[in-house]
């Protein structure tokens, strides 16, 4: 699951004018795409515009409606929907969705890799203000005398290493032509994590793939693997919650797994 830096912004009308439909009752709309120049491109932004129509039929009757168009950097987007947490003993399919701006199914092709990543050798605590942008004490000095607190950014899993890769597959979504001849099914590829061996922790995954231009997207995962089976807190959480079993018939039991990599917490 990713929640990294989503930028954002502000509002601002592109045009506007008045315009006289054709015999058909259509008309054209044209305005140009203008992107916000200080979000760069490697954050892979993608942009709404909304057009406002007020439209006079001939009995002087104003009607209105409005249209959304994304516009991106790429004519494709990706999405792997794999959950935050995955059960190491659980059956785990997840499916792969390629599709334009306007969300219709597009074929595809592409990798897909999943790698551990390395966690801190400790559990600090959160932070209780922002990160400094200048330190006055080195780090060795810090740890000796805050050995609880971030010096830095060790709880910040969007910039730990990779370590061991534990799954390398292609990936193709593709349109298949049916015994008429004539329709067309279109087939989502899936990626099944075999993660009964793999050790509870921090994982990222990342999609990769190129749209009809050739510009690469990609598609970044972080989600924890945990074991229903052990009692282990799965990675350097404080706070650990996962639900094991929240629906059932009269009389049975919900099962949770609450946890701490803290010692004796109560």
């Amino acid at each position: 699951w990713w929640r990294g830096y989503y930028p954002q912004s502000p509002q601002m009308e592109i045009t506007n004018g008045v315009a006289t439909t054709n015999d058909t009752g259509g008309f054209f709309v044209n305005f140009k795409a203008i992107p916000d120049l200080s979000v760069s491109k490697k954050y892979s932004p993608t942009y709404t515009f909304t057009v406002y129509a007020d439209v006079t039929d001939i009995n002087g009757e104003t009607h209105s409606s409005q249209s959304y168009i994304s516009v991106a950097y790429t004519a494709l987007n990706l999405s792997v929907g794999i959950t935050d947490k995955v059960e190491r003993e659980g059956k785990n399919k997840f499916f792969i969705s390629t599709t334009n701006m306007a969300g219709q199914f597009e074929t595809a092709s592409g990798n897909i890799v999943v790698q551990k990543l390395i966690e801190p050798n400790a559990v600090f605590k959160k932070r209780l203000w922002e990160q400094p942008d200048k330190f006055l004490m080195s780090e060795e000095e810090f740890r000796k005398n805050f050995p609880l607190d971030q010096f830095s950014n060790e709880d910040d899993m969007y910039k730990w290493q990779k370590g061991q890769t534990v799954l390398n597959k292609n990936f193709s979504n593709y349109e298949k032509t049916l015994p008429d001849g004539k329709s067309k099914k279109q087939v989502s590829d899936s990626i099944i994590l075999n993660s009964a061996n793999w050790m509870p922790g921090v994982y990222m995954l990342e999609a990769k793939t190129k749209d009809k231009y050739g510009e690469e997207v990609k598609d970044i995962k972080y989600f924890t693997v945990y074991s229903s089976k052990q009692n282990i807190v799965p990675a350097n959480y404080e706070d650990w919650f996962s639900t094991i079993r929240s629906s059932g018939e009269p009389g049975d039991k919900a099962q949770y797994l609450i946890g701490s990599k803290w010692d004796s917490v109560k």
